[in-house]
């Protein structure tokens, strides 16, 4: 249970504020009404941080037959400068980024198509550590059909082992596929679960799509309910941007796991309540929003749609609004509840 927000804690608090475009609805026919709540992470000094903990980083490559396809326009010198495939694309962002990261970080290689190898179980970078990841990363070839679920949890089990056996780190899955996975698992609902079991756990998943007609089905859920972010990108150097950009944003986050949620009052009659942008999680008369990770003075904003039945009253929307997040630099999960609503 996350803990409510001592005074003394006040002035690190995200800014929350809700606003509902109408109190009240009236009785005689169905209508709706919009909640938009607003969050804005607090800004944190260096010197309130805690040390940076090791990423602990596992890269799973999609190699299927269809990586071997190409990469983007055919006719474009910079496709062919850096491999005009998915896969010698997803190979050089995966490269780029073994280059870029800190000798104390920890990578795993994974590659899956029907079936799944690991390249490179967890390895420090230091050392001959980022010479073995680079061969690693080397040696991956296309291969048969596209088990994308377990090609991701393999990268997960890689991060647990060194994660037990090291201790803190900050844990993140980072898929690079087009996406069209057609064996094992590939059920959006099935896959957002196990997403937001493994984000539950403190392993995050982030997606990048290859290529120009990349499939979302699958990669959106992953990252959206993983508690990470989905990119697109058509050529490996921009791959290496947008993995290097969410990993440095992963080192200025404040607030992790921002849920908000909205309850119902039961007594007024059923009002659902749907979220707009965001994965949502309905039981009853509550709705979740989960809203990832924010860094400090980003901002992010969510809509609700209530829609009320008719009544025999006019009647005030009867509701109760709370934010939840884990506090990265303290380490705990806090709360607050009907914050500002105007």
């Amino acid at each position: 249970m996350p803990n409510k927000m001592p005074n003394e804690m006040l002035d690190k608090t995200p800014n929350i504020h809700a606003r509902l475009d109408r109190r009240r609805v009236r009785a005689t026919r169905n209508t709706f009404a919009h909640l938009v709540v607003d969050i804005e992470a607090p800004h944190v000094e260096s010197s309130q941080k805690p040390p940076e903990l090791p990423l602990n980083l596992a890269l799973v490559i999609d190699a299927s037959g269809s990586m071997q396809e190409c990469a983007g326009d055919p006719g474009s010198v910079s496709g062919f400068e850096f491999g005009h495939t998915r896969i010698d694309a997803a190979k050089h962002a995966a490269t780029g980024v073994v280059e870029q990261l800190n000798d104390r970080d920890v990578l795993s290689i994974v590659s899956f198509a029907d079936d799944t190898i690991v390249h490179l179980a967890a390895t420090s970078l230091a050392g001959a550590g980022r010479a073995r990841c680079l061969e690693a990363i080397h040696q991956i070839e296309t291969r048969g059909c596209t088990d994308l679920n377990q090609g991701w949890l393999e990268g997960a089990e890689q991060i647990v082992h060194y994660r037990q056996e090291s201790g803190k780190t900050r844990d993140r899955v980072l898929v690079l596929s087009d996406g069209y996975a057609n064996e094992g698992v590939t059920e959006p609902d099935q896959l957002a679960t196990t997403s937001r079991g493994l984000r539950e756990r403190g392993i995050y998943t982030s997606t990048v799509g290859i290529g120009m007609d990349y499939s979302t089905e699958q990669l959106a859920v992953l990252a959206e309910h993983g508690g990470g972010e989905m990119h697109h990108a058509e050529r490996a150097e921009d791959i290496v941007a947008v993995i290097l950009a969410e990993l440095s944003d992963v080192q200025a986050t404040t607030m992790s796991d921002v849920e908000v949620t909205l309850t119902v009052d039961d007594e007024a009659g059923h009002v659902d309540a749907t979220a707009h942008g965001y994965p949502v999680d309905v039981h009853d008369s509550i709705v979740t929003a989960a809203l990832g990770s924010m860094v400090g003075g980003g901002r992010r904003v969510i809509c609700f749609r209530l829609d009320v039945p008719k009544s025999s009253s006019r009647k005030e929307i009867p509701l109760h609004v709370s934010t939840t997040w884990r506090d990265t630099c303290r380490g705990i999960s806090l709360r607050l509840d009907d914050f500002g609503t105007s």
